[in-house]
């Protein structure tokens, strides 16, 4: 197998949508309790949009044999954090004619 693409790791999605909402919260929550400055600092930050990196390697085949045994692997593991995937399936086609 080699890499076939990359893609945006679910985990850290997660993560930075979580971030990103704590950032708008705190902002919301600034206004009118701190100086204008630091309040247009906080939207500023708030108001950045997600940099989400394709930092998730997906590794895939699928093929079937000979004697009709169809069989698929997956496999998926972030170069950021510890998030990995593996998926296996093997099925038996139906050969006889």
């Amino acid at each position: 197998m080699s890499a076939t693409a990359w893609s945006a790791c679910p985990r850290c999605h997660v993560k930075a949508v979580a971030e990103h909402e704590a950032k708008k919260k705190a902002a919301e929550a600034a206004y009118g309790k701190v100086s204008p400055e630091e309040y247009e600092l906080l939207s500023k930050q708030a108001a950045v949009p997600l940099d989400e990196n394709e930092n998730l390697r997906e590794d895939y085949e699928m093929w079937i044999t000979d004697s009709g045994i169809f069989k698929t692997h997956y496999h998926a593991k972030c170069s950021e954090c510890d998030f990995e995937f593996d998926f296996k399936h093997e099925e038996v086609a139906e050969v006889q004619s």
